[in-house]
């Protein structure tokens, strides 16, 4: 038996490590993400955008919608995969994966740092869940067997302007 309450909505007790829930096939059910940038200057520009999952499509800003997939596939041994389809731009990439030691307010083991090693199509700036980049880190809000909830939120940019770029994003996958 494992004491595993690390994240808010984890299972008090399993009898699973955490590391063999986490690992397996994951689909996404649902989720958002928030994108919100300011620009200053002369043609100042602020703006954002609210995306909704629902699974299979994606809604923006209320109105529109698109194909949206989402899959990730986590492995024991350190590295997983993903694959995203958002409207018709798409990545299927692999990579390493660790858990993050405990920092601040988090525990160990309470978030997992992600990092692209090979795109094997695509690009890794035109979809969500890797936050248009490389390295990517989410924490855990729930982790239990079929079920996991992640989110993530920071600035990509930030400068003394008062410009910048930041995304939230929440997701929940299922096995």
């Amino acid at each position: 038996m494992y004491a595993c309450k690390k994240g808010e909505n984890d299972p008090a007790l399993s009898l699973k490590t955490r590391k063999s829930r986490l690992a397996g096939e994951w689909k996404l059910e649902s989720g958002r993400a928030y994108i919100d940038v300011n620009y200053v200057g002369p043609s100042s520009l602020r703006y954002n955008f609210t995306f909704v999952f629902n699974g299979d499509n994606m809604v923006e800003n209320g109105t529109w919608s698109y194909p949206h997939q989402l899959y990730l596939e986590i492995k024991k041994d350190g590295t997983f995969l993903f694959s995203e389809i958002v409207a018709g731009d798409h990545i299927d990439a692999s990579g390493e994966w660790s858990f993050m030691g405990a920092a601040g307010e988090e525990e160990n083991k309470e978030s997992v740092l992600f990092q692209i090693t090979r795109i094997n199509s695509g690009n890794s700036y035109s979809t969500i869940f890797n936050r248009f980049s490389t390295t990517f880190k989410y924490r855990i809000s729930e982790l239990r067997s079929g079920r996991l909830a992640i989110n993530a939120s920071g600035f990509f940019f930030q400068d003394e302007k008062g410009q910048f770029e930041s995304m939230n994003n929440e997701y929940v996958f299922t096995q």
